[in-house]
């Protein structure tokens, strides 16, 4: 079972980074969406991970691999 991580790193910049761990697919956007929403919503990278391109879900490789 993969566990979903958020995580938030504030440099000491004053910029915050938010890291996403354990969610594939465009899910991952659902779940910083409010969070970069109440930071002002101003986005300067986004950096995708190979999860990213995964869609296939933890249950969904479960089912196959039976």
């Amino acid at each position: 079972m993969n566990i979903e991580t958020i995580k938030i790193v504030i440099t000491g910049k004053g910029e915050v980074q938010i890291h996403v761990e354990g969610v594939n697919g465009p899910a991952c956007m659902t779940l910083t969406g409010p969070l970069e929403q109440a930071l002002g919503g101003q986005l300067i990278i986004r950096d995708l991970h190979s999860e990213f391109y995964d869609e296939t879900s933890a249950a969904e490789r479960i089912n196959t691999q039976a």
